[in-house]
């Protein structure tokens, strides 16, 4: 559900991708929620034309949804914003920036273009950017098909133009259609059928071949590629595409878990940490997808490892011992006076060596029947790299963030992910990491009190963080005015006199961390609308450079130098806006069940 600022940020994103016109549209039915083409009309004072056409473009882009439903006799369509995708308006430069490192530039060239079109036809990309050159049309084709395999692209089909309540209405209308009353039994059963459709639909997006058919047969690298694989689908060409945004969520929940765990654990193990999520990335369809059943062992890994990372020179190296955790018996009473061990030391040394050897030959040998040790880069086996890798697995897994959760021993070692932990827990770092910045150190002590304990009165508080009374105090109005903890109140009589009355502290995470994100939703914004007003501000020295690309006179040396101050400012709150997506992103993933 939007706030008052995320409908704010949207209207201004909205209004510098689409205009003026359309951000009035979008923000009328944001605020007054299901309308239809007259009544938009009516409160945003343009013409029904002007109207239709703005709805067309946002339609266009999945920004506004509709429905068509019989009122009287004819038909009305009805209209509801999608504010989610218009907050991801501020998501293109980093999503585009996100399939030029993880993909190619091709890949982000297809991207940025289906973006500024909404969603788009197969065939009209290949014409678009191949034409008639078959060699790049194949080329083409293979990103493409590539996108469509890995989730970046989906298929668009007509239920995602529909809104969810108006789907599950007509899946539940043809239940009782023809019937004057109905069972209880039968409601409850039309119920589970109706929601194990909408699960169906849901899945068919997410199926290994949605937007996917058979390749035409011939020659090409595209089709011997696709065989390669094991198959010959390539994207379909007559199917409409766009963004899956759940996709770049997944890319930057990863990114921000590892960079949490690199400032816990190091950066080798934090770069141990990377490799582990992106073995599970492909597989990862939506950021609500329960991964924690699927498991990766240590040797499993280890191959993904690059072998010119040394894991060692970050661990304490354990204390040497002999065969079987024996460690060297010294026999100090024959040693010479000077320090030195005599002949019978050294006969006794010899005689243990031989009889360690002649205990451990039969062991060797069981070892390498069982295993056969390749031996990679600096002499390291492969069973001595994921003993390796799976040191810095047991760190993650001992962590208190609970990186990884240890299953079985199974080649060293058999983890998985818990990213609704894992999650919760960020969640919660990124919020107390706001709080001390904000306030202090001791306002986050408060806060980890109150969510471990419950509800706490003044004089626990005060002893449970070791802070005299009146400072707890003053810290908890201060933190009550912001809305980060709620007090309780429970008179003992009726007057309700405050001497008669327990004031209890307690924390609700949820609304805290909602407070804290309609924050991030004004500070971006604010961002947004600086970058606007300093491109208004300059307007006239704007178009004075875009006339001088084009061929016009040029401009002075103070000209220059404003320009380049513009695009500095404009840089500059641009990285903060990202910046603070990122935050936002972050609080925005799905709570913990």
């Amino acid at each position: 559900m939007s706030s008052q600022y995320s409908t704010e940020l949207c209207k201004v994103f909205v209004e510098e991708y689409f205009g003026s016109v359309a951000s009035k549209v979008i923000t009328v039915l944001l605020d007054y929620g299901r309308l239809n083409l007259q009544q938009i009309a009516q409160h945003t004072k343009y013409t029904p034309k002007q109207v239709s056409q703005c709805l067309v473009a946002l339609i266009q882009h999945h920004l506004v949804l509709h429905a068509t439903e019989l009122s009287g006799t004819r038909d009305t369509t009805w209209y509801e914003p999608v504010w989610e995708e218009a907050y991801r308006l501020s998501r293109w430069g980093t999503e585009l920036f996100i399939a030029k490192e993880v993909l190619s530039n091709e890949s982000a060239t297809i991207m940025k273009f289906i973006l500024m079109n909404g969603r788009v036809k197969g065939q009209y990309i290949y014409d678009t950017f191949a034409g008639e050159d078959k060699k790049k049309l194949q080329t083409l084709q293979a990103s493409l098909t590539m996108l469509v395999r890995q989730k970046f692209l989906m298929k668009v089909r007509d239920v995602h133009m529909t809104p969810l309540a108006d789907r599950r209405n007509k899946m539940y209308a043809a239940k009782i259609k023809g019937r004057s009353e109905a069972d209880p039994k039968d409601v409850k059963q039309w119920n589970i059928e109706v929601d194990r459709q909408l699960k169906d639909s849901e899945e068919m997006d997410n199926s290994p071949t949605a937007g996917l058919v058979q390749a035409a047969k011939g020659p090409g690298s595209m089709l011997k590629r696709a065989k390669s694989a094991g198959d010959n689908l390539t994207a379909d060409p007559q199917a409409f595409f766009k963004v899956n945004h759940d996709k770049f969520v997944i890319i930057m929940r990863s990114q921000a878990i590892c960079n949490l765990a690199k400032r816990r654990t190091g950066e080798i193990t934090g770069k141990v940490y990377e490799y582990f999520l992106k073995q599970l990335e492909p597989e990862m369809l939506s950021v609500k997808q329960d991964m924690s059943a699927k498991t990766i062992t240590a040797a499993t890994l280890a191959r993904s490892v690059p072998k010119d990372m040394d894991l060692m020179s970050v661990l304490a190296k354990p204390q040497q011992e002999g065969p079987k955790g024996r460690k060297r018996r010294l026999r100090h009473d024959d040693d010479d006076e000077d320090g030195s061990s005599g002949p019978k030391k050294e006969e006794d040394e010899e005689e243990d060596e031989d009889m360690d050897e002649d205990e451990d030959e039969d062991e060797d040998e069981d070892e390498d029947e069982d295993e056969d040790e390749e031996m990679g880069e600096g002499g390291v086996s492969s069973a001595q790299r994921a003993s390796q890798v799976a040191m810095h697995l047991e760190i993650l897994c001992q962590d208190s963030m609970s990186f990884l959760k240890k299953v079985s021993n199974k080649n060293q070692g058999e983890y998985a992910v818990d990213f609704a932990v894992v999650t919760e827990r960020l969640k919660q770092f990124e919020f107390e990491q706001i709080v001390s910045d904000k306030y202090s150190e001791h306002a986050v002590r408060i806060v980890r009190i109150l969510k471990d304990k419950g509800k706490v009165d003044e004089k626990q508080m005060s002893a449970l963080s070791l802070r005299k009374s009146a400072q707890v105090r003053d810290l908890s109005a201060e933190l009550h005015r912001a809305g980060i903890i709620d007090l309780q109140e429970i008179p003992k009589t009726a007057d309700r006199a405050p001497r008669a009355t327990i004031f209890l502290w307690f924390f609700r995470p949820d609304r805290a961390r909602s407070l804290v994100l309609d924050d991030i939703y004004k500070a971006i914004t604010r961002a947004q609308q600086r970058i606007g007003h300093e491109k208004k501000r300059r307007a006239r020295l704007t178009t004075k450079a875009e006339i001088q690309r084009q061929g016009g006179a040029a401009l002075t040396e103070r000209e220059n130098k404003e320009i380049q101050r513009m695009n500095a400012i404009q840089e500059k709150l641009a990285v903060q806006i990202m910046r603070m997506d990122r935050l936002a992103m972050i609080f925005q993933l799905p709570a913990a069940h």
